[in-house]
């Protein structure tokens, strides 16, 4: 059974995240903290919602207003934050996600697929593990966006996906997920996917 995914935040790279999460049969839960950014939550998630379900009929797509919500009924939580919006959302939540997979995005390209595109502010190793105690971490360095998932990389090829993590069953369920969007996965057991790639 595919899992379902809660994408918190409202940046492009969850968009299109959710449009390919969805073609591939997860359920996706989009959410971010409506009290304090009404307008941009309102303005972006319900298009998005709106545009996965035109353009993938049969997606399993909602919207929930609860981050704490979306994340306890979801089996991996994937936000796209800044710091200090990333240690609010751990404060509401970590009494419900014991035991989930919290995943890391690290890097992406823009909507042209040529220019990188940072997904959130770097975070720093082991900055996870600290404000997701109970919660098992894997990073996912994407080297392009999931949206041309099912075309050409950068240089022509399908691009790999570093997938790295210290537990091997969530490393692995990270990995199916990178499979059924259509990605090569690569693993490595370093968890820092910016040294991995260039040392």
């Amino acid at each position: 059974m595919k899992k379902t995914v809660a994408l918190v935040g409202a940046t492009r790279a969850l968009a299109v995240l959710g449009y390919a999460l969805a073609a591939a049969g997860y359920t996706v839960v989009l959410t971010g903290d409506f009290r304090r950014h009404p307008v941009r939550l309102l303005g972006r998630l319900p298009l998005v919602l709106l545009g996965v379900r035109f353009s993938v009929p049969q997606a399993n797509v909602r919207l929930v207003f609860s981050e704490r919500d979306a994340c306890w009924e979801s089996d991996l939580i994937i936000p796209s934050m800044p710091r200090k919006a990333l240690a609010e959302l751990a404060c509401k939540v970590n009494d419900v996600v014991t035991g989930k997979i919290v995943v890391s995005l690290q890097q992406s390209v823009d909507g042209n697929g040529e220019t990188p595109m940072k997904f959130t502010s770097a975070i720093a190793a082991g900055e996870l593990d600290r404000l997701f105690p109970h919660c098992r971490i894997v990073d996912a360095f994407w080297v392009e966006m999931a949206g041309h998932c099912r075309g050409t990389g950068i240089s022509g090829n399908r691009a790999d996906v570093l997938v790295t993590g210290d537990e091997p069953e969530a490393v692995s369920t990270v990995v199916d997920i990178v499979s059924d969007l259509g990605y090569p996965p690569r693993m490595c057991a370093e968890r820092r996917p910016h040294d991995a790639i260039n040392g």
